[in-house]
């Protein structure tokens, strides 16, 4: 819960001219953000006003979209993986060198252009605009890539030293799935408004195809009978909900045994 009378302390301090502002009341509002003692006792040594301002401003900007420092890290957790799922599912294919025996990515892996499998068919009879969100692609997947390389690297910061990374990786992963689901389904048939229980379904449903179709291919026995009933119910809520896959993603599924037969 967000002490609102607190985070106007914090921003009545900032407000107030820097000749004018207290230091030992600014580095006591620190204080209560990260209990941070050793910074505590740094500030007011060296009186480091301008260390003071950036940590107090750092948190007033995340008080401010309504975030406490818990929820802060619930939400640093939840992009970070999501993203790590949708980077490992969008990676471009391997492919053969042709003069080696050792397989390699193509060049563009690791560069801004449109690397996600699943170009539509029809792809050059689109739109202009709509051709444009499948290389919007690539240059958001390479975006991501790097921000969530650079989050790797802060492991050991706190969720405020993190947020303001995290807060981009998240806004580019949700323009990345905007952009793609947009392109998949233009021209196809507008499916019925989702409750927001059926939208959360959904989205259950897509991630545990796809975090579980590469264990599918590789279980055996029983084991591979279990799996693909709970995979054959996922495909049977999307289907239920009108959901549409593209024509790759419904082939590779297929191969693994699963049927989309459900009537919606």
């Amino acid at each position: 819960m967000i002490d609102n009378e607190f985070t106007q302390s914090i921003q009545q301090w900032l407000d107030t001219p820097a000749e004018e502002r207290s230091l030992q009341e600014g580095a006591m509002l620190l204080l209560r953000l990260n209990k941070n003692m050793f910074m505590h006792q740094r500030i007011l040594k060296r009186e480091d006003m301008a260390l003071l301002e950036y940590q107090l401003r750092k948190h007033l900007g995340i008080r401010l979209e309504g975030m406490t420092i818990d929820a802060v890290a619930r939400m640093d957790a939840e992009v970070v993986s999501a993203v790590a799922q949708t980077l490992h599912a969008d990676a471009p294919e391997e492919q053969e060198a042709p003069e080696a025996d050792e397989a390699v990515l193509p060049t563009d892996a690791d560069t801004p252009q449109a690397t996600r499998r699943g170009k539509r068919p029809d792809h050059d009879t689109l739109p202009a605009e709509i051709q444009a969100l499948y290389e919007r692609g690539g240059e958001l997947y390479f975006k991501m890539k790097q921000a969530h390389a650079t989050l790797s690297t802060m492991e050991d910061a706190p969720p405020c030293d993190r947020y303001e990374y995290c807060k981009a990786l998240k806004d580019l992963h949700d323009s990345y799935r905007r952009g793609w689901e947009e392109y998949d389904n233009y021209g196809k048939p507008q499916t019925a408004q989702l409750t927001e229980e059926q939208t959360k379904a959904v989205g259950a449903a897509r991630k545990y195809i796809s975090t579980n179709k590469a264990k599918l291919a590789k279980a055996e026995g029983e084991a591979r009978t279990a799996l693909l009933a709970k995979m054959q119910e996922r495909i049977d809520t999307l289907t239920a909900l009108s959901q549409v896959f593209t024509d790759e993603i419904k082939d590779e599924l297929q191969s693994l045994g699963l049927n989309f037969n459900a009537t919606p």
